[in-house]
């Protein structure tokens, strides 16, 4: 292709997107994305922040790379029989290998590794070399630390950041309030290590007062020191099934930020004084100093609470005060609902291994009466201190989640309209949206609903400007409740220790604002990389454990429609792909209410569906099923389909479509793999709300 010139024609600024087949996608700072031909790159890679001019439609041409994007990358190294070897990028995204021109004489082919890139030649591959030998590709350990790398995370800290921290543990001050003499426990799950909340409550003649008790990670941490500078890069912890990877070095994170039981903590306590109604009367947040009495678990205080005598008896002094609690978290949750608080239903995978660390069973994330009572008080705490600092002009780091775009409601509105459910017309308000995903519950009787909602929400993120909480139908929200673990958290407390110790300065305030924005940034880069690291690594074992179930057959749930394939997921969470032309010549897609009529038959999201695991990728961490026995007996004889449906769209003619829109990105085929990404991801609980 000749690359013509258009001198006049306003330059455009963006990041490359990649892809391994070649082509790529200029990505505009407004999220708008042109295609960049394989002849216009001129030897800009995935990542790249480039300058580009028009060439017609919606193409483009680099016209100047400003800045290498990726200078790092982990692979797999693959040597050949003349002494210089190439690396294969895991990501998919970047578009070539690296040359490697002298490879270390021990390495061995197909190992991992991370490279670093040393010379970028227009036309040719990236030369690099080894920085660093991970192990053998393939490897269930190796596999997953190359995922977390390539997220951005490390397994291990650099030594200085944990002398630093080692060395710097100090003294809890004497001037905080002392609470130790209250009832206090943490509730976490089994195998946590890291706890920091914990509440102390009681009934009182006008109602309940509440203490939630939030580890002062900012007394140990203190800005622009070693740990601190590590935490920034981080930004959060990551759970991976095998082993969570904290923010913060172990002597802090399992140690002395922890609140551990019968040990003083320092702590950030949050009062919260509530009516008989639990609606907020009063509220202060202070240093405080506690000492927990119980360290609880999940599955211990629902026991408790569904009236194991044994556990009851154990744990005789704490029961009163779990009932209050549960009483509290009752009041404190039909609050959030009447004002509109969207709740999606809980279906996370867990993941079990075995002692030599591979999956042996995945199953649902339980989700009891125990996990409610922690969540409703964090919200509680979170919306109380957002508010504090809100009207106290006290800089924060606020949790934000906008009205849910146009496009994506306009996608959820055709497919409830399939199922017999009207999308209230006007501006869409959280009670309007809530009630009517709750009637459509009732009309399917289908979780998959939770989850189309979820992906047709706006992403939340984090801003130094307070603009509300859409899923919440919170006005103020922050996240104030895991400093431990996330970064915005810890900002959050050392906005508020400086208010309550008279530093805030107008002039203070000023600078602040530059710095607020630059975490609320970093913190919400950070939040997105270890979800998608935590996905993947789910995905990979969700692919290696089903390789040991070729060939057997499953009963699960259509979880997405799309023009390539059907999305089933079985009651364990995994999800696998039967392309679309096993169903046969005549199907047809129909997107607006995403609908597949095939043998006349009628397939929605949500009905049940016979399949046979076919195939299995782990290197792609993708799982192929084929229509299993009895399929069409599946679905009813004598469905119709529900409201008006978009033209159909072939099997046949969506492939060849999607070809052809590969180069011209066509609108069509870009709202088909939009549907396809927010039926087919899962949202994260842990705390992200």
């Amino acid at each position: 292709m000749t690359v013509k010139q258009h001198s006049k024609q306003k330059l455009i600024k963006g990041r490359i997107q990649g892809n391994r087949r070649g082509f790529a996608f200029l990505i505009r700072d407004d999220g708008e994305d042109l295609f960049v031909p394989v002849s216009a790159l001129r030897g800009a890679q995935h990542g790249d922040l480039v300058v580009c001019e028009p060439i017609g439609g919606d193409q483009v041409a680099v016209k100047r790379i400003v800045e290498r994007g990726i200078t790092e990358l982990i692979g797999t190294y693959v040597s050949t029989a003349y002494g210089y070897g190439y690396c294969t990028p895991d990501s998919k995204n970047y578009m070539t290998d690296v040359y490697i021109p002298n490879p270390p004489a021990k390495l061995k082919n197909q190992t991992k590794v991370l490279v670093e890139i040393t010379a970028f030649d227009e036309g040719r591959q990236p030369t690099g070399k080894i920085k660093e030998i991970l192990g053998t590709a393939g490897s269930i350990g190796v596999e997953c630390i190359s995922i977390l790398r390539r997220f951005g995370f490390c397994e291990t800290y650099p030594r200085e950041v944990e002398q630093y921290a080692e060395k710097n543990i100090k003294e809890i001050n004497s001037d905080r309030v002392d609470l130790r003499d209250l009832l206090t426990f943490t509730i976490d799950g089994d195998d946590a290590k890291d706890f920091d909340d914990a509440i102390s409550i009681f009934a009182t003649d006008t109602g309940y007062t509440l203490y939630v008790h939030i580890a002062d990670v900012a007394h140990y941490v203190r800005p622009a020191t070693p740990v601190d500078k590590e935490a920034y890069e981080r930004g959060t912890s990551v759970y991976l099934p095998a082993k969570a990877y904290p923010m913060l070095p172990e002597c802090l994170s399992n140690g002395a930020c922890s609140l551990n039981p019968d040990v003083d903590r320092a702590c950030m306590t949050a009062k919260i004084i509530l009516d008989k109604e639990c609606a907020v009367v009063d509220f202060e947040v202070f240093e405080s100093v506690i000492k927990s009495d119980y360290r609880m678990t999940y599955r211990i205080v629902s026991a408790i609470l569904q009236g194991d005598e044994e556990r009851r008896r154990e744990y005789e002094r704490l029961v009163p005060t779990l009932h209050i609690a549960l009483e509290v978290a009752g009041k404190l949750s039909a609050i959030r609902k009447s004002r509109g608080s969207i709740d999606f239903g809980n279906h996370e995978c867990e993941i079990a291994l075995n002692a030599k660390g591979y999956p042996v069973e995945m199953r649902t994330r339980e989700y009891g009466v125990s996990n409610a009572i922690i969540e409703e008080m964090m919200i509680l705490a979170n919306e109380c201190v957002a508010k504090y600092c809100y009207d106290n002009e006290i800089p924060c780091i606020y949790r934000i989640h906008d009205v849910p775009p146009t496009e994506k409601m306009n996608t959820l509105s055709g497919y409830l309209k399939s199922c017999g459910v009207t999308m209230p017309k006007g501006e869409i308000t959280p009670k309007t949206l809530a009630e009517t995903i709750e009637s459509a519950r009732e009309q399917t009787g289908s979780y998959v609903i939770d989850q189309l909602a979820v992906r047709c929400m706006a992403k939340a993120e984090y801003n130094e400007v307070n603009k509300g909480h859409f899923g919440l139908a919170s006005v103020y929200y922050c996240h104030f409740t895991s400093p431990i673990r996330r970064y915005p958290d810890l900002t959050v407390h050392r906005m508020l220790k400086e208010y309550l110790h008279g530093k805030l300065t107008d002039r203070r305030k000023e600078k602040l604002s530059v710095t607020m924005s630059e975490v609320a940034r970093q913190s919400t880069e950070r939040e997105r990389a270890a979800e998608s690291c935590e996905r993947e690594v789910d995905d990979y074992y969700k692919a290696i454990y089903m390789s040991g179930h070729l060939g057997e057959s499953y009963k699960g749930v259509i979880s997405g429609i799309t023009t390539f394939g059907v999305f089933v997921e079985l009651a364990n969470t995994i999800e696998g792909m039967v392309p679309i032309e096993d169903f046969g010549l005549s199907a047809r897609y129909y997107e607006e209410s995403m609908e597949l009529i095939a043998r006349g038959k009628i397939y929605r999201l949500g009905d049940p569906l016979s399949v046979v695991v076919a195939s299995v990728s782990e290197e792609e961490r993708k799982i192929r099923f084929a229509l299993g026995e009895g399929y069409e007996d599946d679905i009813p004889d004598d469905r119709k389909p529900r409201g008006k449906a978009s033209s159909p769209k072939s099997a046949k003619k969506s492939s060849a479509s999607k070809t052809k829109g590969s180069k011209t990105r066509s609108k069509s085929n870009a709202s088909s793999r939009a549907t396809a990404r927010f039926v087919r991801t899962k949202a994260k609980r842990r705390k992200r709300k």
